[in-house]
């Protein structure tokens, strides 16, 4: 885990985003657009984290996190890199070095 906190991270080209009802709304761009499996809605931690995330690592989000929600370190650690792991395998993110979790 110590190597993942200090990747840069990148949003991807095929993903836009819309605000709805004071979440989040990220939307897959695809030729169907009927297709449901390609929309996540993130609360307002992952609304925070991904607005903040370009070029960012992950230790530098957990520490974000920990001033903006009053989280313990360790958790934030935790947390976001767990939040990171599962948009990098949504394809939502990349690492800037090219490389994967």
């Amino acid at each position: 885990m110590e190597q993942l906190l200090t990747r840069s991270l990148a949003r991807s080209n095929n993903f836009v985003t819309r605000e709805f009802a004071e979440e989040l709304i990220v939307v897959r761009v695809v030729r169907d657009a009927t297709d449901m499996d390609s929309i996540y809605v993130l609360n307002d931690v992952g609304t925070y984290l991904w607005q903040n995330l370009d070029s960012k690592t992950v230790d530098e989000l957990a520490i974000m996190a920990c001033e903006e929600f009053e989280v313990d370190l360790d958790v934030a650690r935790v947390d976001v890199s767990a939040f990171v792991e599962e948009l990098v395998t949504l394809r939502a993110l990349s690492y800037r070095d090219g490389g994967t979790a």
